[in-house]
């Protein structure tokens, strides 16, 4: 097949967009070459010209914006155009945290009791403390760092503030961090956050640092375990949890659904992900490994999702 890896043209040179391609391209370009399909690197401005089989989605984002992501889906449908990935309408719902967390709730799936908020914050009677304040509509761990967790409704509101207010303000849920990969609704695997190589004292969070920045002791401090070394009925619970999340959702295609344990072992939702990094070393590969899917297969079987 002739397969158009679909980036945004912000992440490329005007020199060339063979040059400077992010990681998770050149790993998919490689994996779909090794399976012999033919594969481009294009923008959604070319992609008509080109009349690929399938447009294998990599646009996270739309002119660099990522709250336009869920724009690319809608442009290459209407080109009538095949595309992998999740439909714009799971996107667009998951982008929005607090919209997101409305309708789990409303589906029987258990989330941190929370609320949306602008920079005034006022105090809600029905939240404990700690709460942590993030991002409504933010992917990434962006905007999350050891600050977040707060104690007060006065650190809430300057917390807030920082962020442009524009937050979703919830209990935290101190406990265990597991994430389910999912494809087309099939756990492939659990995986547990480990947070014992942590400061002392820090509070068990993924903060963006954490994510992505190597040399800073919350990346060192937070490693992925996979699989997660959890009971039967533990285990259950979380995949039934992660299949409820993604089905509520309108997922389709692969996803990673966040979730905390807490000491009574009740499993609340924190984020669903649609779209993942796909990258060779993250964390939906390794699932996928874990699940017995060498790095080829698991980006052909994706391709076939749609």
């Amino acid at each position: 097949m002739l397969i158009a890896l679909l980036v945004d043209r912000a992440s490329l040179t005007a020199r060339s967009p063979s040059e400077n391609l992010s990681r998770t391209a050149r790993d998919i370009r490689r994996a779909l070459r090794a399976r012999g399909h033919d594969c481009v690197i294009t923008t959604l401005d070319r992609l008509k010209r080109l009349a690929p089989d399938i447009v294998f989605n990599l646009c996270e984002s739309l002119d660099g914006d990522p709250r336009r992501e869920p724009e690319a889906v809608e442009a290459v449908e209407r080109m009538g155009l095949r595309i992998t990935g999740n439909p714009a309408r799971a996107l667009r719902t998951a982008l929005d945290k607090a919209r997101a967390k409305a309708l789990l709730r409303r589906a029987g799936v258990r989330v941190p009791m929370g609320c949306p908020a602008s920079a005034c914050v006022r105090p809600h009677a029905q939240l404990r403390f700690p709460l942590i304040v993030k991002p409504r509509c933010e992917d990434a761990s962006i905007g999350i760092d050891h600050e977040s967790v707060v104690e007060s409704w006065e650190q809430a509101r300057r917390r807030a503030a920082q962020l442009g207010g524009n937050v979703i303000i919830e209990e935290y849920v101190d406990g265990r961090e597991f994430n389910a990969a999912l494809l087309s609704g099939r756990v492939l695997a659990i995986s547990e956050i480990g947070f014992s190589g942590l400061p002392q004292g820090s509070r068990r969070i993924v903060t963006y640092a954490g994510k992505w920045r190597p040399r800073s002791s919350d990346y060192r401090g937070t490693v992925p375990i996979c699989p997660a070394r959890v009971r039967p009925a533990l285990a259950r619970r979380l995949r039934a949890a992660a299949r409820k999340a993604f089905r509520t959702l309108h997922c389709r295609g692969p996803a990673r659904v966040d979730m905390r344990v807490d000491s009574r072992e009740r499993v609340f939702v924190l984020e669903v992900n649609p779209n993942p990094d796909l990258a060779a070393d993250a964390g939906f590969a390794r699932a996928a490994r874990a699940h017995g899917w060498s790095y080829q297969e698991m980006v052909e079987r994706i391709l076939h999702a749609h």
